[in-house]
C-alpha cells in the first residue's frame, strides 16, 4: 500500500494487515485444511508435494511478516535489469511497517500463537 492510503485509510489498513496475519496463522496451525487450499489453488492432488509445500513454507514463514530489507533489495535488483532507474532506490522507500509494528505492540499476534509454539 502506499503510504498516503495508510494515512487516508487507517482502519481498512490495520483489517487488513489484521488479517494477512491472521492468514499466516492458518497456514502455520491448520494443516490438513491448509494443505487442502494449496491443492485446490494449486489445482494437484499430489498429497506429498502439498505437505512438502507446507512444510517449507510453514517453517521459513515468519509469525511477524515484517519485510526484509534484503528480499526488498532482492527484487530491486530484478527490477534494475529492465529499468536501470529502480537501482538507485533503497528499500526502506519501499517498506513501511508501522501498521505491523502497531499491531505487533499490541499483542495480537502473540496471543494468536499463544500455547501453539
Amino acid at each position: 500500500m502506499r503510504r498516503s492510503f495508510i494515512k487516508q485509510h487507517t482502519n481498512l489498513t490495520h483489517r487488513v494487515v489484521r488479517a494477512i496475519v491472521r492468514g499466516v496463522h492458518f497456514f502455520k496451525t491448520r494443516k490438513e485444511e491448509t494443505i487442502s487450499l494449496l491443492s485446490k489453488f494449486m489445482r494437484s492432488k499430489d498429497r506429498e508435494a502439498m505437505e512438502e509445500a507446507w512444510s517449507h513454507y510453514g517453517r521459513e514463514m515468519p509469525a511477524k511478516p515484517f519485510a526484509v530489507e534484503s528480499a526488498v533489495r532482492a527484487v530491486l535488483n530484478d527490477l534494475a535489469e529492465r529499468d536501470p532507474r529502480v537501482a538507485q532506490r533503497k528499500p526502506a522507500e519501499f517498506i513501511e511497517s508501522g501498521p505491523l509494528a502497531e499491531l505487533d505492540k499490541g499483542g495480537f499476534i502473540d496471543r494468536l500463537y499463544a500455547g501453539q509454539r
